[in-house]
């Protein structure tokens, strides 16, 4: 399906027809429709439910002035001219899809809109190239197994959803991608802050944006086009500048041994380069330490003394103390929509 905002009217009557046609139409059609339908032809704040992949979800009210000047910082910072051609290939049914539409209407850009799934592969086939797009670290690592040349059509890529792993950074370095993660949330309408994928760079503040940390570490937003400012997060971030951080995993993952704090995702950093599995760390209590980490990973089990070599060859590489006791073995570690992994 293809939406031509330099048409407006157009658009208009595709949105009618699809939302009164006598036929079902799929989800995710219907979720564009809905999005559309709010923006030009009713009143009142825009209701947006959280992931929930943090915390229970909840409903977020969002003015149009709002995802306006989300939308138009970034095509600023991409400098997206009228006409621009992008794909919409994430569920609408999030802030990271609506917002695409929101680009899309303000830029006058001819939209491709597709059903999102992990193989995009034929979508970009049929296709020259693309300015602008965004993606899931899952659809990103796809087209790099299958067929990078694909990934290559698109001008301007923006990763969101889940983190962004050093393995795809590296991968996406390598094939020369012009890719960059996003820091977000549907509080903020989508990113505030956006990190080239070039293996030096940090996260950069979109225009009317600035950073702090309160004596935990945790970040907090500030910037007037915000529906609320100051945003308190419960990210764990090193400040570069104002404007600049280096994230380092959320404090709820904190593990606290002993008295030593874990971040969790800096734990799997170090262990992602020795191990090939899907994984992740979490966490249980411990009768003298309190907490200790535990590492689970997507896999048949191992026999006990391949387990305990692996731990203990962990140990010389993480600060003291680090180490997790034991493993977890799981058939499949559930995920969110985005690829983002629930922790248990």
């Amino acid at each position: 399906m293809i939406l031509d905002f330099q048409n407006i009217e157009d658009v208009k009557r595709q949105v009618e027809s699809g939302l009164n046609s006598d036929t079902s139409i799929p989800e995710w059609k219907k979720e564009i429709f809905n999005f559309l339908e709010w923006y030009y032809s009713l009143d009142g704040p825009l209701l947006q439910k959280t992931s929930g992949s943090t915390d229970i979800p909840k409903e977020i009210k969002l003015s149009r002035e709002v995802l306006s000047a989300s939308a138009e910082a970034t095509i600023a910072y991409f400098k997206l001219a009228k006409r621009s051609s992008a794909l919409l290939c994430i569920p609408a049914k999030y802030i990271g899809g609506k917002m695409m539409l929101m680009r899309a209407i303000l830029g006058g850009w001819k939209l491709t809109c597709t059903e999102p799934k992990g193989n995009l592969s034929s979508v970009l086939a049929g296709v020259s190239s693309f300015d602008f797009t965004a993606m899931i670290p899952l659809q990103v690592q796809k087209l790099l197994n299958n067929d990078v040349s694909q990934l290559n059509k698109v001008k301007n890529l923006i990763i969101g959803g889940a983190a962004v792993s050093d393995a795809l950074e590296h991968e996406l370095c390598n094939a020369k991608i012009n890719a960059y993660s996003t820091y977000g949330m549907t509080e903020t309408a989508s990113h505030v802050a956006l990190k080239k994928l070039d293996g030096k760079s940090n996260f950069q503040a979109l225009a009317g944006i600035s950073f702090s940390i309160d004596t935990e570490g945790r970040l907090s937003i500030e910037g007037l086009r915000l529906p609320e400012s100051k945003l308190l997060t419960n990210d764990l971030v090193k400040l570069i500048s104002e404007t600049s951080f280096h994230w380092l995993g959320r404090i709820d993952n904190v593990i606290n041994s002993g008295g030593v704090k874990i971040v969790a995702e800096e734990l799997e950093k170090t262990i992602a380069t020795q191990l090939n599995e899907a994984f992740y760390i979490t966490k249980e209590i411990h009768s003298e330490l309190g907490e200790t980490p535990v590492l689970v990973i997507e896999c048949e089990a191992w026999e006990s003394e391949k387990t305990s070599v692996f731990l203990e060859s962990l140990k010389p590489k993480l600060p003291d103390y680090w180490g997790p006791r034991k493993i977890r073995f799981v058939v499949h570690i559930d995920r969110t929509a985005s690829g983002k992994i629930k922790r248990i």
